[in-house]
């Protein structure tokens, strides 16, 4: 339980990931292999390749990978790896670095 609380303590400002750069990183990883791979689909088709999917599935893949990436998962990484933008801080005042793995 001391983990779970600790893992969403990190969405508090002030708090941040133990190692924030390689959240960044992979947060810009993810963002451009999600629009790689909805391109990659898009320009199969429109290359001939027959793909086993309508234009409406395509549009509904589509638009869940945006939103999954785009409106899930950036913000919260963003938030995890920054101290100054979060939820209201606590009322504590030290700020300290979290790992969301051992919760320390």
């Amino acid at each position: 339980m001391n983990k779970l609380l600790a893992a969403l303590n990190i969405f508090r400002k002030g708090q941040v990931v133990a190692n924030p750069t390689a959240w960044k990183n992979g947060q810009i990883t993810g963002s451009v292999l999600a629009g790689f791979f909805a391109a990659l689909i898009g320009g199969a088709k429109a290359f001939g390749y027959n793909l086993p999917v309508s234009d409406d599935q395509l549009l509904a893949i589509g638009s869940g990978i945006v939103a999954i990436v785009g409106l899930l998962i950036n913000p919260a990484v963003t938030i995890a790896s920054s101290d100054k933008v979060g939820l209201p801080a606590s009322n504590t005042t030290n700020e300290q670095t979290i790992s969301p793995i051992t919760g320390h």
